[in-house]
């Protein structure tokens, strides 16, 4: 934030900094976000237990009724909706094709496991994990926006003289 406050003055670069740390958010926060999403009710069931399942469509729906809401976010802002969209498409892309992978696993399987209920959990979250990570890898510029966003993560934080603009 405070490198984000030393840029008001360079709205250009204001925006870069903030796409790039937004974009590495979201690839860790989106993927965790569909794949909660997509198994809402087994997570719901092993947390609270069977008598909670209707709480599930409530949870999602009320989910989904927030998305609206990102356009009054960044009204008067630096930053635009488009470069909320520019950071986080190639993951919500990815997480989208892993989670619809996962229906159809999971569609297929069901009832016919005779695994123990947290064991078929665990596979159904690491079969997810690397199909997110194989589809992100396939989108255009996916390798290497993770091989950028690694660097940078080794990098360390950006400090505020860092971001300053030239002068």
């Amino acid at each position: 934030v405070p490198a984000l406050s030393a840029l008001r003055s360079a709205p250009e670069r204001y925006r870069n900094l903030y796409r790039r740390g937004l974009e590495a958010a979201s690839l860790a926060g989106v993927p965790i976000v569909v794949l909660i999403f997509v198994l809402a009710p087994e997570i719901v069931d092993l947390v609270l237990g069977e008598r909670w399942a209707d709480a599930v469509a409530v949870s999602v729906t009320r989910v989904l009724m927030k998305v609206p809401g990102l356009w009054y976010c960044y009204l008067d802002t630096l930053v635009r909706l488009r470069d909320f969209f520019d950071a986080v498409w190639r993951s919500m892309l990815a997480a989208a094709s892993a989670g619809a992978a996962l229906l159809l696993v999971r569609g297929a399987t069901e009832g016919q496991t005779q695994v123990p209920f947290v064991v078929e959990l665990a596979a159904l979250f690491s079969g997810f994990g690397l199909a997110y990570l194989v589809f992100l890898v396939a989108i255009p510029g996916g390798l290497s926006r993770l091989v950028a966003i690694r660097g940078a993560l080794r990098a360390g934080p950006v400090r505020p003289a860092e971001a300053r603009p030239p002068r």
